[in-house]
């Protein structure tokens, strides 16, 4: 197979990956919305969200999601997806959410909480777990900061990649 006909093959398998973490992340945001409301104030709509996801301190350990689902639309939107692209894609996904180890510890520690406590991110992980599964398993060579760099060569920007931890 060449790799024009493999990257056609792959784009259906992003697209489901991209609404599986859509949902995972919808499901997340709506639970620290609600915690944020209990602790602070009420999210007063949608753009108020959004100024608090990208500014506030109670939303910040989800912003590594938010970018690797930018990093996975910029590469679906590519000409070209690599066997290697998808198997650092899901090394990259399964060191935030399981089964690897875990690449941020804090990310990984607050997900699971919401996880055992949130049928909705229950199911959400679930569906994220499913797709993952038809992605092609690697060596996990390729790690997130890769990825993210080719994000950042493709929109011109600087970005300052996540803090790793243990």
């Amino acid at each position: 197979m060449n790799s024009t006909q493999e990257a056609k093959e792959w784009k259906p398998l992003l697209d489901e990956l991209t609404l599986a973490l859509r949902q995972l992340h919808k499901a997340l945001v709506d639970e620290e919305a609600a915690a944020y409301a209990r602790k602070f104030a009420p999210v007063a709509g949608r753009a108020d969200l959004l100024r608090l996801l990208t500014t506030h301190e109670h939303f910040a350990w989800l912003r590594v999601l938010s970018e690797l689902m930018v990093d996975v639309d910029e590469l679906r939107a590519g000409a070209a997806v690599a066997r290697g692209d998808l198997q650092g894609l899901r090394s990259t996904i399964e060191g935030l959410v399981g089964p690897r180890p875990a690449s941020l510890a804090p990310f990984r520690a607050r997900y699971i909480a919401l996880m055992q406590r949130t049928p909705q991110v229950a199911m959400a992980h679930h569906a994220l777990r499913q797709v993952l599964q038809r992605l092609p398993a690697g060596d996990g060579e390729t790690t997130s900061d890769e990825l993210h760099e080719r994000h950042v060569e493709t929109e011109g920007e600087k970005h300052v990649p996540p803090e790793k931890d243990g």
